[in-house]
């Protein structure tokens, strides 16, 4: 099949490396399906394939082959940032990068049959009724081991089918004590002595218009409305998670599924952070975000503490998503104060998930540091009435892709635990990739 449907114009990210994430139709089918990875002693160096050269070390030594795959990022309003849904779907060695919008038809995964059977009634549901909502970006599938039939692997690897989300940053945000009326000066006034009412009319013309206390102005002079605004700009994210669970807990009904959540899904917006301008024409509004909270504590205390959203929603239909059947990676440490005693086991947020003869997953690379986050920020010209946000953006290193690529490889290959899995699967990067390293 086609690496994308035919005429859709998936735009989820972009790779400064310009070959390991898609930005557009045309990237899709140009990156390389695999690459070759030569270590020499610390050093490594990864390379991209052709067809017959991966067909070729496929055959020859299928156990040296690794399926790596960045499940990107949902993010993104289509105002402030491009809209991307990007998720990942995994079932025996059938690796499927997928994303949850509408940019096509669905096609069908073609595949052995107890691999593509399960992917493709997977994404009819979630695609809706129109089969519109979902379009498959690229799949991959590893070679399987030397002697191995696909009828011995289906038996052994079974037909679950797993879903894996990327990162979301969805704010939880509080309901804010009000804040002193005049705490923002009105840029329309004069607001010192040189200012005064002569300087005014020649500056502000005859009688200046009291912009701010209009009903049905875009920007108040009330940080608390930019804050709450700034969380409304991630309601589409919600929405579409509200309606990605919806469809995907009819499935489950039907078939065996799990869902495996890589980090970063929702945030607590405890308070904010401003900075305006003396004259009140310009303010900086930034989130403080409570990190390492955890999604059971946050369903349990904190709903009626939260402003009436979607998101809060999201919360809660993702809390009631049968524990057996969910995984929740955590992307930051969880303090043991905040777990219930009744939560001690398999409810926990952790950082790793190992099927084996299946795939590893964790948000990034155990290994390595955290990249150098820009939190979301958002920017208002109170006097031309406008208003910018800007959500997380990841500043990541030169060649960062090809390090995850090698770190992907030498993790699973060191876990005795991993039993040779098939597929590495990671998020953190929010530029979504998915090729096949040869080692």
């Amino acid at each position: 099949m086609p690496d994308a449907p035919a005429g859709s114009a998936a735009t989820v990210g972009i790779d400064p490396e310009g070959h390991a994430g898609f930005a557009s139709q045309r990237q899709v089918d140009a990156a390389p399906r695999a690459h070759a990875l030569r270590w020499s002693g610390d050093l490594f160096a990864v390379t991209p394939l052709g067809p017959e050269e991966a067909a070729a070390r496929a055959l020859s030594a299928p156990h040296r082959c690794r399926t790596y795959m960045d499940c990107g990022v949902w993010q993104g309003d289509g105002d402030d940032a491009p809209v991307r849904r990007t998720f990942g779907v995994v079932c025996g060695r059938t690796t499927a990068l997928c994303e949850f919008q509408n940019v096509g038809g669905l096609e069908d995964v073609s595949g052995p049959i107890d691999e593509s059977v399960p992917i493709n009634k997977l994404l009819r549901a979630l695609a809706g009724p129109q089969r519109l909502d979902v379009a498959v970006l690229r799949v991959l599938r590893a070679p399987a081991p030397m002697g191995e039939r696909d009828e011995d692997a289906g038996a052994r690897r079974g037909r679950r089918v797993h879903v894996f989300l990327p990162d979301m940053h969805i704010p939880l945000v509080p309901q804010m004590p009000e804040l002193r009326p005049s705490l923002i000066p009105d840029p329309t006034k004069a607001t010192c002595f040189c200012h005064g009412p002569v300087m005014q009319r020649i500056l502000y013309g005859e009688r200046p218009t009291a912009q701010y206390s209009a009903v049905g102005c875009t920007l108040t002079r009330d940080p608390n409305q930019w804050f709450y605004m700034m969380s409304e700009r991630h309601r589409p994210i919600a929405e579409d998670l509200l309606k990605f669970l919806a469809r995907l807990t009819r499935y489950r009904a039907a078939a065996p599924v799990h869902l495996v959540q890589l980090g970063a899904l929702f945030e607590l917006w405890a308070g904010f952070e401003l900075r305006f301008h003396a004259t009140g024409r310009s303010a900086f509004i930034a989130p403080r975000i409570a990190r390492a909270a955890h999604l059971t504590v946050l369903a349990r205390d904190w709903p009626e503490r939260l402003v009436q959203s979607p998101a809060r929603d999201a919360l809660a239909s993702i809390a009631r998503f049968p524990a057996a059947d969910r995984t929740l990676l955590s992307d930051d440490p969880v303090t043991f104060a905040q777990l219930p005693e009744d939560d001690a086991r398999g409810l926990l947020e952790r950082a790793k998930l190992v099927a084996p003869g299946l795939f590893v997953a964790e948000h990034r690379p155990t290994a390595y540091e955290p990249s150098v986050d820009r939190p979301p920020m958002g920017f208002m010209a109170l006097l031309e009435q406008q208003a910018r946000m800007q959500p997380w953006m990841r500043a990541l290193p030169k060649g960062w892709r090809h390090l995850f690529m090698a770190y992907a490889v030498e993790a699973v290959t060191a876990m005795s635990e991993a039993e040779d899995a098939a597929v590495y699967v990671m998020a953190h990067t929010h530029v979504p990739c998915l090729t096949q390293v040869f080692f």
